[in-house]
């Protein structure tokens, strides 16, 4: 009988094949359904992989979200707790804090108050931080 290349699975009549032709393709027949199978297992696999990776970055984002509003709650706790006069020591009022620490308006209103040269070094020392 032919080799597994040469016939068309997808062409055959099965119905039509002698009991003798049936049993001649039967073997080759299961070698092409073994190996459609195989890949159909490949696809769903790297289908499932693909998910499992999209799914895991979605989780890291999440985490990292919350980290970050956990972060910023204590922070604007903590500056609650302040009293007035620390507050102005560092050059905040109390109803600047939460635009401060949310990272509202970029131009706030105490930086437009500062110098041009004291914004300059400001935006340098966060930089330098951020690039830390």
């Amino acid at each position: 009988m032919a080799a597994d290349e040469e016939i068309d699975f997808s062409t055959l009549d099965w119905r039509r094949l002698t009991a003798a032709e049936r049993v001649d393709l039967r073997p080759a027949f299961v070698r092409h359904a073994h190996s459609l199978r195989s890949e159909c297992a490949l696809a769903m696999i790297t289908a499932v992989a693909g998910v499992s990776r999209r799914a895991v970055k979605a989780i890291g984002n999440a985490v990292c979200r919350l980290r970050e509003v956990l972060a910023e709650r204590a922070a604007v706790s903590k500056l609650h707790a302040l009293d007035d006069a620390a507050l102005r020591d560092i050059g905040i009022r109390r109803s600047e804090i939460e635009s401060i620490v949310h990272g509202g308006d970029k131009d706030h209103t105490r930086v437009q108050r500062m110098p041009d040269g004291a914004k300059k070094s400001a935006t340098r020392r966060c930089d330098r931080s951020l690039a830390a």
